[in-house]
């Protein structure tokens, strides 16, 4: 956007109209730009795409909001005899906490020992959840593109030091510019992949409302939050610390790597992701998830009772919409770092391939896999017992076998966690929802899951 230091007050009142009226009306466009679900009458652009029914009516028991009502939850997929008391406990936190439906996958050495399904894909058609069901992942994207990155190393197509603006070279951050960050020549993929980059969100995140919806209306040609304008519009706003001094936690650096990896691969992002790692390993239904368009067997996603309504940060929907279906971010402007789509089942095959358990084909060398769980140099992680490495938290333990490194991630309408224990032992579970106080209901499903997995595989032996 040009600068209005040097215009007089008549061009501002101008410029202040005008962009009043923009918000009104947006801009036209044509038949070369249109989307799926999308329509043009004249030279104005409409949606014919519906957002869910995320409001059921919630039955109520007492003071209880209940997506669940007392009928049985189904329940589909395979089990072993000493987890099924676990099955029984897993139901009652979902209606404790709100699930309307979840998958729970376990692998022990790289085989599947447990797929199980729970409550409801979709509330109003009362279509349940299957193994195979595919959930938003929300931050454990990040964990493909960190993998991804590394392989990419392994194959020397890049260097963990290689300057990440060497590769980028966005047109419109030149050197010497007034506004131009000198530190972001110094940013390295390492640094992006350890999120050391420089930036911190005090001041928002750009991939979320309201500053992705700014990043929109000054960069996307359509208006609609993509990779690009997100992007573009971060990159403005100046790190805060020097590349690799400190931690802090980076959406938008991932979002980086995501254009490093299609720059590099001379590809799209996806493609490389799905032909480096998901191809070898047979997983074909992983994809990355759109906001407003559902997948094939994805399922619906619900806010928790009471949640708020924001305005669509899509042009020409009218009204308030759901944080997950518009109102708080969009799956098209981070892919890299939110943005996959994928069953629990299909986390724990992943998650045992970079760690090379049992037969499954390793994606990574051994080097690699150990920078995975390697300690960054920072001051944030000096006395902490768990950390952040590359793509991945992690748990040292003097004992091998007890190391845990795991990704979780969750966004408004959904949470994912897969973990990874030196044993062997791998699960994730998957919801369609995320409760007001989502980290306390991952804590309390982590226990009860890791209680499970320990007496089941003791009783199997």
């Amino acid at each position: 956007m040009r600068s209005m230091s040097n215009s007089n007050p008549f061009q501002l009142q101008v410029f202040a109209l005008v962009s009043f009226c923009q918000l009104l009306f947006p801009v036209a466009v044509t038949a070369d730009n249109i989307q799926a679900n999308e329509y043009l009458e004249g030279n104005r652009l409409y949606t014919g795409a519906l957002i869910p029914d995320v409001f059921p009516k919630y039955k109520r028991n007492g003071n209880s909001v209940l997506f669940l009502d007392t009928v049985a939850v189904p329940t589909t997929g395979t089990t072993f005899n000493a987890m099924s008391e676990h099955d029984v406990n897993f139901v009652k936190l979902m209606r404790k906490w709100q699930i309307p439906g979840a998958q729970l996958a376990i692998m022990k050495d790289g085989k599947l020992i447990y797929s199980k399904a729970y409550g409801w894909s979709n509330i109003a058609a009362q279509k349940p959840v299957g193994v195979n069901s595919l959930f938003r992942i929300a931050s454990v994207s990040k964990a493909l593109t960190a993998v991804c990155l590394l392989k990419m190393v392994d194959q020397q197509q890049l260097k963990l030091d290689t300057k990440v603006m060497d590769i980028l070279k966005f047109p419109d951050f030149k050197r010497g510019d007034r506004n131009y960050d000198e530190r972001l020549d110094e940013i390295t993929v390492k640094n992006l992949l350890q999120c050391t980059g420089g930036w911190d969100r005090s001041s928002g995140d750009p991939m979320f409302a309201p500053m992705v919806r700014t990043a929109a209306d000054e960069f996307s040609k359509t208006l609609r939050p993509d990779v690009d304008s997100a992007l573009r519009y971060a990159l403005r706003t100046p790190t805060t610390y020097e590349p690799g001094s400190h931690y802090s936690y980076s959406n938008v650096g991932y979002g980086l790597l995501g254009l490093v990896t299609a720059k590099v691969a001379k590809a799209p992002y996806q493609s490389v992701v799905r032909e480096q790692l998901l191809k070898p390993l047979g997983i074909t239904n992983m994809q990355l998830g759109k906001t407003l368009k559902a997948a094939t067997n994805e399922v619906t996603y619900y806010p928790f009772p009471g949640q708020e309504l924001n305005r669509s940060l899509f042009p020409n929907f009218r009204g308030m919409v759901p944080l997950c279906y518009g109102g708080d971010f969009a799956l098209e402007a981070m892919q890299s770092d939110c943005g996959w789509l994928a069953s629990a089942q299909d986390l724990c095959t992943f998650t045992a391939a970079v760690f090379a358990d049992g037969k499954i084909p390793p994606l990574l060398s051994p080097k690699m896999k150990a920078l995975i769980q390697e300690r960054p140099d920072v001051p944030e992680w000096k006395s902490k017992g768990v950390y952040f490495g590359m793509g991945w938290e992690v748990a040292p333990n003097k004992d091998p076998s007890k190391v845990i490194v795991f990704r979780h991630g969750s966004l408004p309408g959904c949470m994912a966690v897969v973990v990874r224990r030196g044993d062997g032992v791998v699960w994730s579970f998957v919801f369609n929802t995320r409760p007001k106080d989502w980290f306390a209901c991952q804590t309390e499903f982590t226990a009860s899951i890791w209680k499970a997995i320990d007496k089941g595989t003791k009783a199997e032996k």
